[in-house]
């Protein structure tokens, strides 16, 4: 017979099966032992989901007023302003349709549509508009209707915003700037039309 005691291995066995469970402690998961995670407050909106208002406005309107060339006086040069603003976007979008359809950079066409430096006056370059003569380099390629009128919009453009127009690098500017013009004159009229006030007159309070 061994001096193995059955008797103390029972009362082990007991011991075992008589202990004392532990409880999970607070912000453990049962049976894993490993802590669960905080739950992670969202992040905040980016800014240009932010609803319209009048701090908003003041500041984009400090950007956009460094931008235009022309002074909003009135109600009517408002209007004005913000029209230009959209057809120069249009313009933007049109340049890179047609230098895409014929394969050259949009910089090289512009120059094309509006062969001039920065040094020239905006007069001059909507006089070059009329010219219908002046860019053989498109005769045969572009439509003279739609020459003429991407010409003329090159021109409203060059007379609104403040930004060089000799190359890609400077039509890229020019689409920063037109594009928060246009969405500040947006933003403009909802927050006037939510107030009850005219565009104009809540431009004059920022």
């Amino acid at each position: 017979m061994s001096g193995e005691d059955p008797g103390g291995r029972l009362r082990s066995a007991r011991g075992i099966h008589n202990s004392p469970r532990r409880r999970p402690q607070k912000g453990m998961l049962p049976g894993y032992g490993s802590e669960t995670r905080p739950r992670e407050k969202p992040p905040p909106p980016p800014p240009d989901l932010e609803p319209p208002n009048r701090a908003k406005l003041s500041q984009m309107w400090g950007e956009v007023e460094l931008l235009l060339r022309k002074p909003i006086k009135d109600e009517t040069s408002l209007q004005e302003v913000s029209r230009e603003a959209t057809t120069s976007l249009s313009y933007l979008d049109n340049l890179e349709q047609e230098a895409d359809r014929l394969d050259m950079l949009k910089g090289a066409l512009s120059q094309i549509l509006l062969p001039f430096s920065a040094q020239t006056s905006v007069t001059d370059q909507a006089q070059s508009a009329l010219d219908k003569t002046s860019r053989p380099q498109l005769i045969g390629k572009m439509d003279t209707g739609r020459m003429l009128s991407m010409v003329q919009d090159a021109v409203t453009l060059r007379s609104l915003v403040r930004v060089k127009i000799a190359d890609d690098n400077d039509l890229d500017q020019a689409r920063l700037a037109v594009e928060l013009s246009v969405k500040f004159f947006s933003e403009l009229a909802e927050v006037a039309s939510i107030e009850g006030v005219s565009k104009y007159d809540l431009l004059s309070q920022l």
